[in-house]
This record gives structure tokens, sequence and C-alpha cells, in this order.
């Protein structure tokens, strides 16, 4: 990010491919870009009209409790049908926050118990909240753009993910360490590729570490014929990374 706040490619090669490809006269290819942060304007904003901007919203109330349900997480009684629709509003549906408070729920110690959960850290969705209803006052409804609520809501769900890191630390110390460790993957490796990384440790421990990643849902699984591959979420592998460079440090933010 620049010094007046616009944002700039971190590699430069990235900002002269992309301006040669919107200046060519004619090119049949397209290109779809995902990025959870606005990207930058390509030439300028002289090319604007090659380009198509689409927001991608997080799931609606049904969609993410029917998600809750497939993870095993479902709400008993009235009060926790609550909690969980305002976990979902305050992370705005997004998937990767919501998978890994469902992953949280369905650990021990609270066994899918989301009333417990909700003693525990139910004051963080609070904090959010008021938060969020704070800066509705100290804002029109003109002055809030799409943008800003979107940069807002990445680095939510990053504090969020932060979170889970520093609770794994505590409660599962050698999932953590293979945790930030599968971060140097840049693709999708068999488990065995996964257990070298914490060799030292007994294969029970192991195996134990590598199941309390996948029941957190910290891990992407893609198949292939005859193989099952696993990998870290791009936004997991990010802090996966820094933590990696000084592990006791972040966990203990």
């Amino acid at each position: 990010m620049g010094a007046r706040g616009e944002f700039h490619y971190k590699d430069p090669l990235f900002t002269k491919f992309f301006d040669l490809f919107t200046q060519a006269e004619t090119m049949p290819s397209r290109l779809i870009l995902t990025s959870q942060d606005r990207l930058p304007v390509m030439v300028e904003g002289r090319y604007l009209e090659r380009s198509h901007l689409e927001w991608l919203k997080g799931l609606n109330p049904e969609e993410a409790l029917e998600l809750f349900g497939i993870w095993e997480v479902h709400p008993q009684t009235d009060s926790e049908h609550e909690y969980l629709q305002r976990i979902i509003s305050v992370y705005e549906g997004h998937p990767l926050a919501l998978r890994v408070i469902a992953g949280e729920i369905r650990e021990s110690p609270y066994n899918c118990d989301i009333q417990a959960y909700w003693h525990d850290y139910g004051e963080e969705t609070i904090a959010i909240e008021q938060q969020k209803q704070a800066s509705d006052l100290r804002s029109t409804a003109d002055s809030v753009t799409l943008a800003n609520y979107s940069v807002s809501l990445t680095d939510l769900v990053k504090c969020r993910v932060e979170r889970t890191f520093t609770r794994l630390h505590v409660s599962s110390p050698l999932a953590y360490v293979l945790l930030c460790m599968g971060a140097t993957y840049r693709c999708s490796v068999e488990r065995t590729a996964w257990l070298i990384l914490i060799a030292d440790s007994s294969k029970e421990a192991q195996l134990i570490a590598f199941q309390t990643l996948q029941r957190r849902f910290l891990l992407e699984t893609d198949y292939t014929v005859g193989r099952v591959l696993y990998r870290l979420h791009s936004l997991i592998r990010s802090i996966a990374l820094q933590h990696l460079t000084n592990p006791e440090s972040k966990a203990a933010r």
C-alpha cells in the first residue's frame, strides 16, 4: 500500500503484465482474479471499460446455518440458535471465519456444545457488535463505501484466524507446530508429507496432531486419482508463515 492508501502489486512485473494486457488491441482471453483486498487500478484507470469488478458477498443466515449443520454443529435451544445467528452476522457469513469457529465448537472441550462455547468466547462477538454499532453512529450511510466495509471485514477475519492459532497453541501445541510448518508447502501434499514435519514425535502424537487440524477444519482437501492431498487456505497459510518466523511471540499475543 502506498503512502496515500493506494494499493500496489508487491511484484512490479504484475503491474507491467496487466498494463500490457489491458492495452492490447485484441485479446480473446479473459483473466479472473480473486483477492481479499481491492486490486490496484490498472494503467491509472484509463482502461476501466476492459475490466469488471464483482464483489462476492458472504453466506446469508439460512445458508450459514445449513453449513453449520453439515459441520455437525446443531443448535439445540433457541438461545444457541441466536448465538450462531449473531456469530454469522458479525462475520457477514464469511465461510472461512465460520468454518474455524465451527471447528472450535466441534473440538474438545466443547464437543458441539454451543452454549459452553458462547460462555467462554461470546464476549468476542459482543465486542465486535458494539464496535460496528459505534462505527454506524460515527458514519452516515453515504460515507460508508463497500470498499471500506470489505477491508474491515478482511481484517476482522484475519483477527479471528489469529485467535484460532493462539488457542490451538495452548490446547494442542504439536498441532500448532504442524500447522505452522505445513505453511512451507506451496501446494497440496499427501498426509505422509505433513507427518514428516513432526517426525521427532511419536507416531501416535503425529496422528493426533494431524487429526486435530482436520477436526478444526484448518486443512483443505484435494482429491486426485487414488490419492487425497492436503493444503492450507491462502489466508491461513499467510498467517501460519508469520507464526513460523517467531511462533512463541506470535502465539502469545
